[in-house]
């Protein structure tokens, strides 16, 4: 398998001491899609929307998706953004680490937190999107953090066969 060549037998090189420096640059990355999230918001108020009148609904998806911007992404990612970026923050860790085994488990816990709607999930209001809490109300995103699991717990064990 080319995956198993690429990825998994390469030898790396000892980890510089920036490691945290890259964990800080994951939580980086949610905190900037949570102030576009806030403009992107914002800026739709002061067109006019957001009222009882005019309510933002799940067409602005479709005519933001005209300009390839998936804002649909983004809101999810505002929605338990402090979830979001401790998770992300630990699995970016693992993963130059080389410990895909506890990676796994950060990815097993994203997938609980969004199964019950407290990371992703959302709704829609008459001017703001927030929390979607329920039972499988975050199965899509759910789905995804376990198949990354399920990758992960495969690579440690490909890293596991070969020592």
């Amino acid at each position: 398998m080319v995956f198993n060549r690429v990825f998994v037998h390469l030898p790396l090189p000892p980890l510089p001491p920036l490691l945290p420096l890259l964990s800080i640059l994951a939580v980086s990355a949610v905190f900037i899609t949570l102030s576009g999230v806030k403009i992107a918001k914002n800026a739709l108020r002061a067109a006019g929307l957001g009222t009882p009148e005019k309510p933002l609904t799940p067409t602005l998806i479709e005519q933001f998706k005209l300009s390839d911007t998936y804002i649909d992404g983004a809101f999810a990612l505002e929605q338990g953004f402090i979830f979001s970026a401790m998770i992300l923050a630990g699995i970016t860790v693992y993963i130059i680490e080389r410990k895909f085994r506890q990676a796994a488990y950060w990815s097993v816990s994203a997938a609980v937190i969004s199964w019950v709607g407290l990371m992703h999930s959302y709704r829609w209001t008459v001017a703001d999107t927030v929390v979607n809490f329920g039972w499988g109300t975050g199965t899509p995103w759910a789905i995804g953090y376990i198949m990354l699991a399920i990758l992960f717990f495969y690579v440690d064990w490909q890293e596991r066969r070969k020592t």
